[in-house]
């Protein structure tokens, strides 16, 4: 998008200002999700409370003074309304935030920010924020992220055409997602590739390709290909 704008004889200036505008709504979906996190906290500690200070009653009102049936039911009655009403009130709170983040993420997709295409992508993957689980909308955010070199967008196409998620299964074409994500630094790709080659799955077998990934998946803090190497070294050392 950003690169059809730009070829189309729009003054250079407008970059600028695309910049801006992507920064801006990036900040607007950050402090959306920030007060999101914020509401289901209170949520949940209010929530908790109301069941600390309401059950003991009950059980009091039960078991120590044998009260009629009909008032513990009336008092279970109204905690437990209580407690409905403040997670329906959440829960419309959560929905609109996620409806505000997902159209803050499409403005600046439509800009060209490869982060909110995938992340926009993964919206329309689990109908979050958006009408409906929509998966050709998924796959074509998805795509234009990975086109620009994103490397979790990358990893992710490489495991839908590895599973056959939203797409025909296609082991050449996960391989080549996966190799470029691994590639942009992404630990866990680099994983998958390292074990690829040591097994020779997908790919021709090649311990010292597979050295080669599972070094660079440890150096970003990577346990599986930690182990891995530490398992290699303490065979090669008997």
């Amino acid at each position: 998008m950003r690169e059809k704008c730009f070829n189309s004889g729009v003054p250079q200036n407008r970059s600028a200002t695309v910049e801006r505008l992507t920064k801006a709504e990036g900040n607007s979906v950050r402090g959306l999700r920030e007060k999101n996190n914020i509401i289901r906290n209170v949520a949940i500690s209010l929530a908790i409370l109301l069941g600390i200070l309401i059950a003991p009653q009950i059980a009091f009102h039960f078991v120590m003074h044998k009260l009629v049936f009909f008032g513990g039911a009336m008092a279970f009655f109204i905690a437990v309304l209580i407690v409905v009403l403040l997670f329906g009130f959440c829960f419309d709170f959560i929905t609109g935030t996620s409806k505000k983040e997902a159209q803050a993420l499409r403005i600046s997709a439509e800009l060209g920010d490869a982060e909110a295409q995938y992340r926009l992508g993964k919206c329309y993957y689990g109908g979050e924020g958006v009408s409906e689980d929509k998966k050709a909308e998924a796959m074509q955010w998805m795509r234009k992220s990975a086109e620009q070199g994103y490397a979790p967008a990358l990893y992710n196409l490489g495991m839908d055409y590895l599973n056959g998620w939203c797409v025909p299964k296609d082991s050449k074409e996960a391989i080549k997602y996966l190799l470029r994500a691994a590639e942009q630094g992404h630990a866990e790709a680099q994983w998958f590739i390292g074990k690829s080659y040591w097994y020779g799955n997908r790919v021709p077998e090649n311990a010292t390709e597979a050295m080669v990934w599972f070094r660079k998946a440890a150096e970003q803090g990577h346990e599986g290909a930690i182990l891995r190497l530490q398992e290699l070294d303490e065979q090669s050392q008997q």
